[in-house]
């Protein structure tokens, strides 16, 4: 799935960093609408596309951030190969 697919009526902002890096921007609400071990999954399953694409010997993330507030809500990490989410 993609982040489009499971917010449909979000409005997401994608914004490529040096590194290959990738910034999802979008409502906390929003990404907080879907259970977490969902997200938890949706973010792995788009982290680890982008960075099987586009990795290489870069190791970049895919950080999701809150548009409000930047606050990052969750981070696939290409090097570990796991994703942090926001501690509630």
């Amino acid at each position: 799935k993609t982040f489009s697919q499971s917010f449909p009526a979000a409005e997401i902002q994608v914004k490529q960093l040096g590194a290959f890096s990738l910034e999802v921007w979008i409502s906390k609400k929003n990404f907080e609408s879907v259970g977490y071990l969902d997200r938890k999954a949706l973010v792995e399953s788009v982290g680890k596309g982008w960075c099987d694409l586009y990795g290489g010997w870069m190791f970049p993330t895919v950080a999701v951030r809150d548009e409000k507030s930047g606050k990052e809500l969750a981070v696939y990490h290409s090097l570990f190969h796991n994703t942090t989410m926001e501690q509630e």
